[in-house]
């Protein structure tokens, strides 16, 4: 297992997985560059295409199950915020690069 150095924490964390399974949804990592990433989620023959903000989650106790520091995919109530949803490939690049864009314009 590789885990990610997150110098702004100075933890190690567990990465997000490139391709998993939720709710009998598919989802596969087209994309990542920093926290932001693009998936493709599909289920059947339907597709639609997400950019998120990768969250992360500290080392906890889980019901009694130890979880190491990982990053996640956002819960949907912070859909809008740092998730979105897009029709096309094409529109959730779009989105990504101006993501990166506005992170860059906040760095110093």
């Amino acid at each position: 297992m590789t885990f990610r150095f997150d110098v702004l924490r100075g933890t190690t964390m567990k990465p997000l997985a490139t391709t998993f399974t939720r709710s009998g949804w598919t989802f596969k990592q087209l994309a990542r560059e920093g926290r932001i990433a693009v998936y493709v989620k599909r289920q059947g023959s339907f597709h639609t295409w997400e950019v998120i903000k990768i969250a992360q989650k500290g080392e906890c106790i889980f019901k009694g199950r130890h979880l190491e520091a990982r990053e996640v995919y956002p819960p949907s109530e912070s859909w809008g915020v740092k998730g979105w949803a897009c029709q096309s490939k094409q529109r959730a690049y779009r989105k990504m690069d101006e993501l990166l864009a506005a992170q860059k314009e906040k760095k110093p």
